[in-house]
């Protein structure tokens, strides 16, 4: 019969079954030695490489669909700004061997560091000196091209107008209740199989934010702001899934189903 300190050596792997000597802190990392065994320590993987700060990037808050900053960063410089670009702040990357990013901000004459942490050549950590909330950074990348044409956006349990949506380029036309309106929009470099973008009303000041899209098949996508739990559904014209009806609750005549009505207490006797 194998013993079992036998099968433990077979289970472990890349760690030997002969004796070493104890624990020495000049010894390779991964292994730790103690009293003559050899017991194997699994490491946290490596970042992954930065690939460079070139770019813009938008500095998301998870949680929330708002875009916080963004920063535009050529070679060692480069400008950070928030809803309107040409209320503009200076940059500088700080040069670092460690892998990691690191970029400086001037405001009101004082510097603040933000440190960059690499989760994939599109997506970065970012941590601020003295903030307690570390910020999602996305890299801009091009829209994926399948979003081009004609799309409806419903709220599901028709609580909400459907929104008609055209997407030309980097523009997409939107009518919601008669309003029209233009929105610039940003594609971000994927670390999933999530689709993310941003978009941008365009009126002076408007603020920047973020959408996130799942692919249900090739014309229907659901859609949400940021990573909120709140869910749309975005189709091409008269492609609207069967199984959309099954959410329908209108509280204001959007579309069949069964009306979203408040409960209201009898009054106290």
């Amino acid at each position: 019969m194998m013993r079992l300190s036998a099968l433990l050596a077979l289970l472990v792997v890349g760690c030997g079954s002969t004796a070493l000597p104890p624990e020495n802190d000049n010894d390779n990392a991964g292994h730790r030695h103690s009293g003559g065994e050899a017991v194997c320590v699994e490491r946290s993987p490596a970042a992954p490489p930065l690939g460079g700060l070139d770019g813009r990037w938008f500095l998301l808050e998870p949680g929330d669909e708002d875009v916080e900053m963004v920063f535009d960063i050529e070679g060692d410089r480069g400008r950070a700004y928030g809803e309107d670009e040409s209320e503009s702040i200076p940059l500088v990357v700080v040069p670092r061997d460690d892998g990691l990013g690191e970029v400086t901000l001037t405001m009101n004459g004082a510097e603040l560091h933000v440190l960059l942490l690499p989760r994939g050549p599109g997506s970065m950590l970012a941590i601020a000196q003295g903030e307690e909330d570390a910020r999602l950074a996305r890299r801009q990348a091009p829209l994926p091209a399948f979003l081009e044409g004609r799309w409806t956006i419903v709220d599901p349990r028709g609580r909400e107008a459907p929104v008609e949506l055209e997407i030309r380029g980097d523009l997409a036309s939107l009518v919601a209740e008669g309003q029209a309106r233009t929105v610039r929009l940003f594609g971000l470099a994927s670390d999933g199989p999530s689709i993310d973008i941003v978009g941008q009303r365009q009126d002076r000041g408007a603020d920047y934010e973020w959408l996130s899209l799942q692919t249900v098949s090739p014309d229907v996508l659901i859609v949400r702001e940021g990573d909120e739990e709140e869910f749309g559904v975005m189709h091409r014209p008269g492609m609207a899934p069967p199984w959309l009806a099954t959410f329908a609750r209108p509280s204001r005549g959007y579309g069949p189903g069964v009306p979203d009505t408040e409960t209201v207490a009898p009054p106290p006797d």
